[in-house]
């Protein structure tokens, strides 16, 4: 019985301890999951008696489901050994009912399988997912399905794991005959005739009497208008069809994870113009270009969802799962969360996170009370303040939206979104606050506890942007933002914009539009995440895992502070399925021949120093007191193996190697051919 299935099933958290399934459905059903090796005996099931925590209703056709099998008698699964799962439930009149999930084996297995790595040797990972991006590319995700049908059978070869390390959709910016059908689906699935949005009656008083606008009063290609008007501080600059409510961006998720229920965006513009539609002459205009890459997205999805049911998936948030932009700054986040519009279109956006992303990577970090909150708004039928209320506080506040694995090398999944602490007089803050840093701290604690890790372990830590970026392309952002800062600074522009109440307008304009949200872009949050790995997690060697970017690319380098080393290594991937313009490109590929491979950044305490000038060399003549206060960051960029490409701009996955749980090699996947970049073996520092 699959006939009420609307997404999945997806294989989420699978360690020696538990195997997560994830499933969500259109009604509620009794299911079982179990757990059978390669001679079909079952090694573990779910608990039927912890089926009602397992499913959270979140529309009247709604159901979200994490299954947890374990073994009796708190023995365990086997390490680096094939093993199944199947689902099934229990027919009304009695018997069990074994569902199909022929469809989404590797021939010659009849059920979906998986293994539990005792040691990692091969993972996968991407991010940026945008159905209509990449122009003639298609999805790089479906090339994880062409890897896992090659080596299904050969766990030396079968990647462990899928790391999606953000941006796993794009709300902002969404297509047309998309958003058409989404904001269809989500009235099938919440079994309301409308949602409701929260307004102030005036957005610049500072007592907020509140309206609420029905979504469906909003015509197709004109959310950017209602946005203006209402003012919540987004910042996107493709919001025409912005995603706003909870059952679009459910609808979403039920699309991009495989779109069992066989949902068809409009391919004929003269029905879809039949709808209410703004400003019709772009609208037909971008319908036109959006048509064939949205197609091309399309035709992929079965791959997707078989291999995203064949493979341990964790999922990392990121600015566009919620909104282009979001917490990019102080002032950013202020605005938002002062705004009723915005502070529940990021709620709506978060409980959908946590429904088909964060819930399956680990569910211990999910308390029942965030549950009941998000479960409770979602039924009601008519807007309630204290349960509004509610929902909205319950999904800001909650600071667990990061994870480990108990891999070997270990994973740490990075939250530096909805962590980061405000700097004084500076509108980039720290990517990460101390409560995070402190969390980082106590995840590895709690790692160390295995016996097969300890303090030389290699921990790989999942940071959504890169921590050793791309030297070129972050010095053109610095430039454009101290150009911005200077101009702000100029006394005439100065009083203008206070006039006009836009304060340092050129510099938030420069950091939106530039995505100056970087590491090293605030080189005390750069400072405080080294410390922290190498003070106080005593890091000899670290993995740095990222996307967010674009583009592609290798490098290895070092934190030097204090005499003392950490040698880091940074394998970048992005975007899946959303490629850079034209523009963009060659701007890239410009940045490709004038950056060298090595580069050295040296930093006072405050701020970076000027020149390519080393550590050692600003020791030779400044006093003692200075030098004690200097650190540096080295990259070393590596080279494809076919030329001396560095940067890489096309749609990909990549496929990272292991051995002796240290990075040998990231393998580029996407059409044309792959790119193979080799990483050094990098000794300990003595």
């Amino acid at each position: 019985m699959t006939d009420g299935l609307l997404a999945g099933p997806i294989l989420r958290r699978a360690t020696s301890n538990r195997i997560c399934v994830w499933i969500a459905t259109h009604q509620r059903i009794e299911i079982v999951l179990e757990i059978l090796d390669t001679t079909g005996e079952t090694l573990g099931t779910s608990n039927p008696q912890q089926l009602y925590s397992e499913c959270t209703q979140l529309g009247e056709h709604l159901f979200i489901y994490l299954l947890e099998a374990r073994r009796p008698g708190g023995l365990q699964f086997p390490f680096d050994t094939t093993l199944f799962y199947q689902l099934s439930h229990h027919h009304e009149h009695g018997g069990k009912i074994l569902w199909d999930l022929s469809a989404l084996a590797y021939p010659p297995f009849d059920k979906p399988s998986f293994y539990v790595a005792d040691q990692l040797r091969t993972l996968l990972h991407g991010s940026c997912r945008k159905p209509h991006g990449g122009n003639e590319s298609g999805d790089a995700l479906r090339h994880g399905d062409h890897i896992l049908e090659q080596t299904c059978n050969d766990l030396t070869q079968r990647p462990g794991l899928l790391l999606l390390t953000g941006d796993q959709i794009y709300a902002d910016d969404v297509s047309l005959s998309l958003l058409s059908m989404l904001r269809r689906e989500a009235a099938a699935l919440l079994g309301k005739d409308d949602e409701w949005l929260p307004v102030a009656e005036d957005s610049k008083s500072s007592h907020q009497e509140t309206k609420h606008v029905a979504i469906s009063t909003i015509p197709l290609n004109g959310r950017e208008v209602f946005l203006k008007k209402h003012d919540p501080g987004f910042s996107s600059r493709q919001s025409e069809n912005h995603l706003l409510s909870f059952g679009e961006y459910a609808a979403m998720y039920i699309y991009i994870l495989g779109n069992v229920p066989q949902w068809q965006p409009e391919e004929q513009w003269d029905r879809l113009n039949q709808e209410e539609i703004a400003a019709v002459d772009d609208a037909k205009k971008n319908f036109h270009e959006q048509r064939e890459p949205l197609k091309k997205f399309a035709n992929s999805l079965s791959q997707v969802r078989r291999l995203l049911a064949n493979i341990p998936t964790y999922m990392m948030l990121d600015d566009h799962d919620v909104t282009d932009d979001w917490n990019i700054t102080n002032m950013w986040y202020d605005k938002v969360r002062d705004s009723l519009l915005g502070r529940r279109v990021v709620a709506n956006a978060l409980a959908a996170y946590w429904a088909f992303q964060g819930c399956g990577n680990d569910p211990d970090n999910f308390p029942m009370d965030l549950k009941s909150a998000i479960s409770q708004h979602l039924l009601q039928k008519s807007p309630h303040r204290e349960i509004d209320e509610r929902f909205d506080l319950h999904t800001w506040r909650h600071r667990r939206w990061g994870y480990s694995i108990p891999t070997n090398p270990p994973v740490i999944a990075i939250d530096s979104r909805t962590q980061r602490e405000s700097t004084p007089n500076s509108y980039l803050p720290k990517l990460l606050d101390r409560y995070a840093r402190d969390w980082l701290v106590v995840e590895w604690a709690k790692l160390k506890t295995d016996p097969r890790i300890n303090n030389e372990s290699c921990p790989l830590f999942i940071a959504t942007t890169p921590v050793l970026g791309f030297s070129t392309v972050q010095f053109m952002q610095k430039f454009l933002l101290l150009g911005a800062k200077m101009l702000d600074n100029y006394q005439l522009i100065h009083k203008i914009e206070g006039l006009l109440g836009q304060r340092d307008f050129l510099t938030r304009y420069v950091l939106r539009h530039a995505d100056i949200e970087s590491w090293a872009a605030n080189s005390q949050s750069l400072l405080s995440l080294m410390k922290t790995l190498q003070q106080r997690m005593h890091l000899q060697q670290c993995i740095f895992l990222s996307g967010d970017v674009h583009y592609a690319f290798a490098a290895y380098g070092s934190y030097q502070n204090n005499n003392s080393t950490l040698q880091c290594w940074q394998l970048t991937c992005s975007s899946l399925k959303n490629s850079p313009t034209e523009r963009h490109s060659r701007a890239l590929k410009m940045a490709d021949q004038l950056t060298h491979n090595d580069i050295t950044h040296t930093y006072h305490a405050r701020k970076s120093l000027p020149g390519p000038i080393t550590k050692a060399q600003w020791e030779k003549w400044l006093p003692t007191f200075l030098t004690k206060k200097l650190w540096e960051v080295n990259i070393t960029l590596v080279n494809s193996d076919d030329d001396a490409t560095k940067i890489f701009p096309d749609c990909k996955l990549g496929l990272v190697t292991f051995k002796n749980g240290k990075p040998i090699r990231q393998t580029l996947l996407h059409d044309n051919k792959e790119v193979v970049l080799n990483l050094p073996d990098i000794s300990l520092p003595p």
